[in-house]
């Protein structure tokens, strides 16, 4: 997996280290374009990383929590399929949903069983590090 936690510590490199430039990308964004049906290859360059949290070297602890999430209540793995519910946008993992269907998304509750349009989208960004939500039931985006 490509993450990076940002921290505040700095350190100095010789410009002779550098071996090529990288992307870091928001989880989101990430996802986004690395995520099966994103017209991008199904595994993102060595080059590109993504970040969701920053190591707090006080406490030694990598902040915000990521939540868990999903009928597993595990955390979300971007290397993992995944499923994200149109009606309140968190991602489940796809075998999860698979094993769960006859069950309504663990977070609003809303049956998915049965397709629905795409409403138009507006992305929010969670507070917990997780991919964000876009609002209005899953719709397929296998991930890495």
């Amino acid at each position: 997996m490509n993450e990076l936690l940002r921290t505040s510590m700095a350190a100095s490199f010789p410009a002779s280290a550098v071996q090529s430039p990288c992307a870091v990308l928001t989880l989101a964004d990430y996802m986004e374009k690395y995520s099966e049906g994103s017209g991008s290859a199904s595994k993102p360059p060595a080059n590109v990383f993504f970040t969701r949290q920053k190591y707090d070297l006080g406490s030694e602890e990598a902040l915000p929590k990521l939540k868990p999430v999903c009928f597993c209540n595990t955390i979300l793995n971007p290397n993992d399929p995944t499923t994200r519910c149109r009606n309140c946008g968190v991602y489940l993992h796809s075998k999860c949903l698979e094993d769960n269907k006859d069950k309504p998304c663990p977070v609003c509750n809303t049956m998915n069983n049965e397709p629905q349009p795409l409403a138009s989208t507006k992305r929010t960004q969670p507070e917990n590090g997780a991919a964000p939500t876009e609002s209005p039931t899953h719709e397929n985006v296998s991930a890495l």
